[in-house]
């Protein structure tokens, strides 16, 4: 689910990776709906920690992975159009 948010420059600025049409779109779409679903699942990988369920060397990747999409997102969104 991380894939789009670290990808959002080129989702924000269209450079020759990403030509406006179906891959566009795809990627576009899927960014959106990661924008609500990541910090849903970095909220239950927390909790997960916290109660010992997971094995913590990879629940510790994957949300290192979730928070630096997250911060990349947030750099992203914040530049000028």
């Amino acid at each position: 689910m991380s894939v789009p948010l670290l990808l959002s420059y080129p989702i924000k600025y269209p450079i020759s990776l990403f030509h406006p049409g179906g891959i566009y779109l795809f990627f576009y779409t899927w960014a959106l709906l990661s924008v609500v679903v990541v910090p849903i699942l970095i909220l239950i990988n927390i909790i997960l920690i916290c109660i010992g369920e997971i094995d913590l060397r990879w629940n510790v990747f994957s949300l290192s992975v979730a928070i630096i999409s997250e911060v990349v997102f947030l750099i992203v969104r914040k530049l000028p159009p």
